[in-house]
């Protein structure tokens, strides 16, 4: 009878937990649940987890949850099926541990208990910001000319109407009415800042929002940095586009496809289209799709990248989603490697559609936001 079954019910075990303790890889715990996950107390565990965590058997064992996760990570329900999921850890020297964690139900001596079992994927993770920091920062350097020219025109919209209120100092309404427009400039030029700098780091929350103004504000951006030969293309959606997102990261990937797509065509004349919309699951080809999808939503917002460069052979496009793959000499892989981290996080799928002389088009699925 094996370890763990399917259905709602608990999978029966009592010398199989030791045994596939004995034989396990990866760390594992026993946890009796309590009221909330972080209640649920530590019964039993293997060597790697103890290894993981930094603690001895004796201090460990008993321990409830909440003695190991990150504050404020608390108040999760107990997992009623089998789960898996991603969380944050302490281990006994203050070192925050990155896990994927996996729940199932099991019964032992009579009592239903849940088998964690864990990965540790803390190193995979600061490599993934790390790569997404660098390839921020390259992007920034791209746009800064465009950036450069509209931060001046705000400063001197700023130091014009500070010398008109000084100018009429007696005149209240006048002055008022220069703050004003000088704290509007202010905002403006914060909020600037603000869509550039590289703060996205996986740890901003997904907030509602509208894919076409996220796709709109990165386009802009870019418009007056592009090279001349490039002709860039916008096609709007005609309602709201509503996904779970980071802004930052997803203008990031707006603007890493349109540099792909600017260096696909090289400096020969040419077109960037940049596309979004809503697709029934239906309707959605999902061959070759990076990540690969274990949930398929009803219903997908996409974003299309497409270009009119030279396109790319059977063999790159096996390849095209490997970290840190790169055709160019003077590549470094980080632009595609830094959309898969970001589309991964955002819960979608990439997909490439691309032939020797006839373009290349990126699709990036996002499932619908319900709330």
């Amino acid at each position: 009878m094996p370890l763990m079954k399917g259905g709602e019910g608990p999978a029966r075990s009592d010398e199989r937990i030791d045994f596939l303790f004995a034989v396990a890889r990866e760390p594992m715990l026993i946890l009796e649940p309590g009221e909330t996950l972080s209640d649920s107390r530590i019964t039993d565990c293997n060597q790697e987890a103890l290894n993981l965590f930094g603690y001895r058997r004796a201090s460990f064992v008993g321990l409830p949850l909440s003695r190991v996760e990150v504050p404020g990570a608390g108040g999760e329900a107990v997992p009623a099926e089998a789960t898996s999921g991603e969380a944050r850890y302490r281990r006994s020297d203050g070192q925050v541990l990155i896990v994927e964690r996996t729940f199932q139900r099991v019964e032992s001596d009579g009592r239903e208990l849940l088998l964690v079992s864990m990965h540790d994927v803390t190193a995979a993770r600061l490599l993934e910001r790390a790569v997404v920091r660098v390839q921020q920062m390259d992007n920034l350097g791209m746009v800064s000319g465009t950036l450069v020219h509209d931060f001046r025109n705000l400063l001197v919209s700023v130091l014009a109407n500070a010398e008109l209120a000084l100018a009429a100092p007696d005149d209240a309404e006048a002055v008022r009415e220069r703050v004003e427009d000088i704290a509007r400039s202010a905002r403006r030029a914060t909020e600037l800042v603000d869509r550039v700098l590289p703060s996205s780091t996986g740890d901003q929350p997904l907030v509602p929002l509208d894919l076409d103004s996220v796709v709109d504000d990165a386009v802009e951006l870019m418009r007056g940095s592009l090279p001349a030969n490039i002709t860039l293309e916008r096609s709007v959606h005609e309602e709201p586009l509503p996904i779970a997102g980071d802004a930052t990261q997803l203008r990031q990937v707006v603007m890493n496809l349109v540099i792909n797509a600017c260096e696909a065509i090289g400096d020969a004349p040419g077109t960037v289209r940049v596309g979004t919309g809503m697709v029934a699951a239906s309707e959605v080809d999902l061959t070759g799709a990076y990540p690969p999808l274990s949930e398929r939503a009803e219903q997908w917002v996409y974003l299309d990248v497409a270009d009119s460069g030279a396109g790319v052979d059977s063999a790159t496009r096996e390849r095209i989603f490997e970290p840190l793959f790169t055709t160019k000499s003077d590549g470094t892989g980080l632009g595609l490697t830094a959309v898969q981290f970001a589309v991964r996080r955002h819960g979608g799928t990439v997909t490439l559609h691309s032939e020797p002389g006839e373009g290349s088009s990126f699709r990036i699925l996002f499932p619908v936001d319900e709330s």
